[in-house]
């Protein structure tokens, strides 16, 4: 059987569904902040996690946290879109990379959260 695989851009509310990990997709730490600023103190949870993990924000990074479902947090960031090379792929890539790492944490059904991602109204 294929897992379920929730997407979501705007609604908290997918976040409390029968999925068993959060992949957070996001640009910066502000974007992240201002996303999820009312959502059960996430912002204190990633505060906590970047006062002991450099990589926060650099790279895709686990964090059990009890307030997601599964306790499973997977921060995957994109980084910049600002370059005229910047496209989809950039976000193909963190998702991806988010995917990989909520297997190796042992989920099976997913939900992806997009933290205010552009659209690409050229891409084919």
């Amino acid at each position: 059987m294929l897992p379920k695989i929730e997407i979501s851009n705007t609604d908290h509310g997918i976040l409390d569904n029968d999925s068993d990990c959060l992949i957070v997709v996001y640009q910066s730490k502000a974007v992240l902040n201002k996303d999820f600023q009312t959502y059960h103190n996430f912002s204190e949870n990633i505060t906590s996690l970047e006062a002991c993990d450099l990589a926060v924000h650099k790279e895709t990074v686990f964090v059990n946290s009890p307030i997601v479902p599964g306790s499973r947090l997977i921060l995957s960031p994109i980084g910049s879109l600002d370059f005229d090379t910047d496209d989809v792929r950039k976000i193909a890539d963190a998702a991806k990379a988010g995917a990989a790492r909520a297997i190796k944490a042992g989920a099976r059904s997913p939900t992806f959260y997009l933290c205010e991602i552009p659209e690409f109204t050229l891409s084919a």
